[in-house]
């Protein structure tokens, strides 16, 4: 077995391992295939040289099953978020639906659902590490993994009626299943503003582009805003939703500044030409 000087060195090279694979379950795309690929190569390396050749063949057996696991509980996860997130949209999505925002409202729902998930990540992990035959995972994890998942799932279902919508008729805002309906009548003004966020945390510095539309309401002081960030879902709902509102509300659109689009030239460029051209068309700017 390995002392306590080889796990100090092989445990978190195993870890950086399950990063990996954590970003693959994130993306499932060839780029981060081939990162797990080599991650897991340079783990299995660092087995051999520090366990030796002739423990060489039960280390790596051992370790191709534990990384194969975590490699699927991982996604598998991720998978359980993906269903409720698909059993919301399908439980409120109408045709006359234009966007469809299924967050979870209350910010208690949302942070026991935030740590009910990293819980879950975490004792399913050390499960498929360890295995059912450590007394500690039987009595301890297992049990904490599966009040996990099921807090996961109960958030879900408690909060299966908390959405926002972007309707042809208008706005329409759900909390615990008390829906109101915002005509588009009752709206007198609308506004699409673009903007460089940036937030810092300790010395480090993150620099995002948003943008939101604000809307109106004639007989409500705060208007109803919509944020989004960069990404390809965020550019076909931004759109669609600036061709509803064009057909009830005037919508001036704050153009972009030449450093704006400067700063987005990078990001745009790795999503392609079509995508670059249709955030152009959301903001009104000259290609």
């Amino acid at each position: 077995m390995p002392n306590t000087f080889t796990k100090i060195i092989g445990y978190p090279l195993f870890g950086i391992s399950l990063l990996f694979v954590y970003f693959l379950g994130e993306s499932l795309n060839v780029a981060s295939l081939l990162l797990s690929a080599i991650a897991f190569m340079f783990y299995i390396g660092a087995c051999y040289l520090i366990w030796g050749k002739k423990k060489m063949k039960i280390v790596f057996w051992h370790r191709v099953r534990i990384f194969l696991c975590s490699g699927l509980v991982i996604p598998a996860i991720l998978g359980v978020i993906a269903a409720i997130t698909y059993y919301k949209d399908h439980l409120h999505r109408t045709s006359s639906t234009i966007y469809l925002d299924t967050s979870i409202n209350g910010s208690v729902s949302s942070n026991i659902a935030g740590i009910a998930y990293i819980t879950l990540l975490i004792s399913s992990c050390y499960l498929m590490m360890v295995g059912f035959k450590k007394e500690s995972a039987r009595k301890y994890v297992f049990p904490i993994s599966l009040v996990a998942l099921l807090t996961l799932l109960g958030v879900g279902y408690y909060t299966k009626d908390d959405y926002q919508a972007v309707e042809k008729s208008g706005l329409v805002f759900s909390d615990q299943g008390h829906v109101k309906h915002y005509p588009w009548k009752d709206f007198e003004q609308a506004e699409l503003l673009g903007y460089i966020k940036e937030s810092r945390s300790g010395r480090s510095r993150t620099i995002n582009f948003e943008w939101a539309f604000s809307l109106q309401h004639k007989n409500i002081p705060e208007p109803f805003t919509f944020t989004f960030t960069y990404s390809k879902n965020s550019i076909s709902d931004s759109l669609a939703i600036k061709k509803e509102v064009k057909q009830h509300l005037a919508l001036p659109t704050h153009s972009l500044t030449h450093e704006d689009l400067e700063y987005l030239e990078r990001p745009m460029g790795d999503e392609g030409v079509e995508w670059k051209r249709k955030f152009y068309e959301l903001f009104d700017c000259a290609n």
